[in-house]
């Protein structure tokens, strides 16, 4: 029975009312489902310091690999959705020929980050990024309980409920604790 791997948006997890549905369809259609939780978007907390984004084929690769080697005749598909079709897109230009799965589904990726972010700083788009932000906001001021994020970050905990845009967030954590020297 091929198995089909899936990649949540940004903050989804299984409780998600997309990847629900999904599994149930793919199962009642005989495939078996298995969901891929980006750092700390499941039940289980993340330890470190650093966390996903969409550029972060690293933990998806691995993932793929040890499902592909606990059932290598297997066949393997996968779905992202929105940052994870972002992710998974990136996992098979990188991969090319070497890449495991055999058919992918891209459901909404944002293509470019910078257009998508700026977007979504506008109109009723502006409530949708709110959303998200509470999420990823509360998951970095937990951060701050177990490691030294001021002097990670150069950014004090007090300052997090100002973070109200995907760019300030991502200046302010994302890029820094990644590697990179901005959101840009």
């Amino acid at each position: 029975m091929p198995l089909v791997i899936l990649f949540h948006g940004l903050t989804g997890s299984y409780k998600s009312p997309y990847i629900q549905g999904l599994m149930q369809e793919l199962s009642q259609n005989g495939f078996d489902t298995v969901l891929m939780h980006f750092r700390g978007c499941g039940d289980k907390e993340n330890l470190l310091p650093r966390s996903y984004h969409s550029g972060e084929t690293g933990d998806a690769l691995e993932f793929i690999h040890y499902l592909h080697n606990q059932s290598p005749q297997r066949t393997l598909y996968g779905v992202g959705y929105s940052l994870g079709a972002n992710m998974l897109l990136k996992l098979l230009g990188e991969e090319k020929e070497k890449a495991l799965l055999q058919k992918v589904v891209a459901v909404s990726p944002p293509m470019q980050l910078d257009i998508c972010a700026r977007a979504m700083n506008r109109g009723f788009s502006k409530y949708y990024q709110h959303r998200l932000l509470l999420d990823l906001k509360s998951a970095l001021d937990k951060k701050y309980d177990k490691h030294d994020m001021q002097r990670l970050l150069n950014f004090k905990r007090r300052d997090i409920k100002g973070l109200n845009s995907f760019w300030k967030y991502d200046d302010a954590y994302t890029a820094p604790i990644h590697g990179f020297a901005s959101s840009e």
